[in-house]
């Protein structure tokens, strides 16, 4: 059964398309710690979604409007 909120993705040019969501986990640079987990649907603006939410997360800023 496919999760009903999955989406056509592509990880590389010649691939094929299959239904996926993005699990997102940035880790600590120095120990290589687990540092926070997201998952998103598959689209085109997912990677930095969700990079900018964790900067925004910390603290930070970010370049995303």
């Amino acid at each position: 059964m496919a999760d009903p909120d999955a989406r056509l993705s592509v990880k590389a040019r010649g691939e094929a398309a299959r239904l996926a969501s993005l699990g997102h986990v940035p880790l600590d640079n120095r120990h290589g710690l687990i540092a926070g987990e997201q998952v998103t649907t598959a689209d085109d603006t997912a990677d930095v979604d969700a990079a900018a939410q964790r900067v925004d997360d910390l603290g930070g800023t970010s370049a995303s409007p």
